[in-house]
């Protein structure tokens, strides 16, 4: 009777426990399917004890499909090499694990109306239970995706693009693409981390460009400036800078830049302006200094036909009305003549030569050997050896420098040519001085005198281009031509013309 009542008190109490755990189950169960996540759990033999609704809404497999963890692997990963694959990562995972907690995997779940999803697995062991967490990424890795593709294509315009890009903040170099490595013919290594000033050829460029550019940026949220870069090789590009913040409310984060080299843009105008200036500078000789010269001689002859018509014949006292139309037609032939030689220098139609400056200035020499109505003295002592590279036109340089000296002039005339060895740096030159005594040139004229823009009122006195075709004529030789006092300080006692071109051993 004893014993009865005692086993009766037995049962009870495992009927208590039992029903305990299951409560204890349920309450652990109800948890699991109020989690904001597909969760899974499974015993020690891999059985699938539970799996939420969530489960279900977002893959379509339910407890029915996969009982157990081996009927779950085909349903997800219906391809054998993948699936091998993916069960290989988990076991790791598992194996690895030093605590209840199973690190993170991503794979492709195939669900169950064949669609893929990319979902994020981890999991805990709760006793010999395993509570298996999944989150679904296909969104975010799209967007990663996305974002990844995006800046591979920006990555590639930046690398690739036909201008050099950068990126500075506090107008220091973060980042920099290969033009414009190319463009400065820095490393990208070489740039990174330096100051922008290392682009500029001076502080007072780089500070204005930076002002400006700032300036810009703050009134209309870009700014673009047209500057000039020094490369590494020294040698200076022309380039229309253009930036614009990364964040416009702060300048701080960054400011991105592109650079366009315009150097060979610069030079096409440069040459474009001097072609039109050129051109232009044959009309006003045609238009202006010849017709001029054709009205002087137009005037002396009407009046000599006119003496004529009234008297039949001209006498010794109106030689002048004859003498002045020749002078203006050999002076207009000369014009045409400087135009042409110009116009064929300019077209490299001249070959270059060796020339020997001795034996040319003795020739210009020889050229003025007698003035009519003129005491005209030309000094020169040739000392030989000096050979310069030129052309014939040389010769033309010093016939028109002795030329003007006596046309300018009046009465008695000494006109002194010396050469004279110089250097600059290490290259040596001929200086050539021609020098007179005449009325000279005041020093307002001499600062004007070879700016074809200020020729206007010299060429109109039949003067002036000359001078003009001689400074033209020098840059090409490589020379420099230049008009001082030969008493310095004053201008009346006559000018000293001075021709340096490179000597031939240099």
């Amino acid at each position: 009777m004893t014993v009865h009542s005692h086993n009766k008190t037995a049962d009870g109490r495992d009927a208590a426990l039992a029903e305990k755990l299951r409560k204890s189950e349920e309450r652990f169960f109800q948890l699991i399917e109020h989690l904001p996540l597909p969760t899974v759990v499974s015993d020690s033999e891999d059985n699938i004890e539970y799996m939420n609704s969530k489960v279900t809404r977002f893959f379509g497999y339910s407890l029915r499909d996969a009982p157990s963890i081996e009927d779950w692997w085909p349903l997800a990963y219906p391809d054998p090499a993948y699936r091998s694959m993916v069960m290989a990562q988990w076991n790791s995972l598992i194996s690895r694990s030093e605590s209840d907690e199973i690190g993170l995997m991503e794979s492709n779940v195939t669900c169950k109306d064949g669609t893929v999803k990319v979902v994020e697995f981890f999991g805990t062991y709760i006793g010999d239970k395993m509570l298996v967490m999944m989150r679904d990424v296909t969104e975010r890795k799209r967007s990663e995706e996305k974002l990844q593709a995006r800046e591979a294509r920006l990555n590639s315009i930046f690398r690739a693009a036909p201008v050099g890009i950068g990126l500075v903040a506090d107008r220091v170099i973060q980042d920099v693409n290969d033009r414009l490595c190319d463009m400065t013919g820095y490393s990208r290594d070489e740039l990174i981390g330096k100051s922008a000033r290392i682009f500029y050829p001076s502080d007072e460029e780089f500070d204005f460009v930076g002002q400006e550019k700032y300036r810009q940026i703050g009134e209309r949220g870009t700014g673009s400036v047209e500057t000039r870069w020094q490369r590494k090789d020294g040698s200076i590009i022309h380039i229309i800078l253009s930036s614009t913040p990364l964040d416009p409310k702060d300048w701080k984060a960054g400011v991105t830049f592109t650079a366009l080299d315009i150097t060979l843009r610069k030079k096409y105008e440069e040459d474009l302006r001097k072609s039109k200036a050129q051109a232009e500078l044959y009309v006003d000789l045609m238009g202006h200094d010849i017709n001029n010269m054709n009205q002087i001689s137009l005037g002396f002859l009407e009046l000599a036909h006119g003496i004529m018509k009234l008297e039949g014949k001209l006498d010794l006292s109106n030689i002048e009305l004859i003498e002045k139309p020749i002078e203006s037609l050999k002076n207009s032939s000369k014009l045409i003549d400087n135009v042409r030689k110009l116009q064929k220098e300019k077209e490299g139609l001249y070959n270059p030569a060796i020339v020997d400056l001795d034996s040319l200035l003795e020739e210009v020499k020889s050229y003025y050997i007698s003035v009519p109505g003129r005491d005209v003295t030309i000094n020169f002592v040739p000392a030989g050896g000096h050979k310069v590279m030129a052309n014939e036109l040389l010769k033309d340089v010093f016939i028109n420098i002795v030329g003007n000296a006596i046309k300018h002039s009046s009465g008695a005339l000494d006109i002194s040519i010396t050469i004279k060895e110089t250097v600059i740096g290490d290259k040596k030159y001929y200086k050539v001085m021609v020098e007179d005594n005449g009325p000279g040139i005041p020093d307002g004229l001499k600062q004007t005198l070879f700016d074809r823009l200020n020729l206007t009122s010299t060429r109109a006195r039949g003067k002036g281009f000359g001078l003009c075709l001689i400074k033209m004529l020098i840059d090409d030789y490589s020379g420099k031509f230049w008009v001082e006092d030969r008493v310095e300080g004053d201008y009346r006692k006559g000018a000293r013309f001075v021709v340096m071109l490179p000597a031939l051993d240099s």
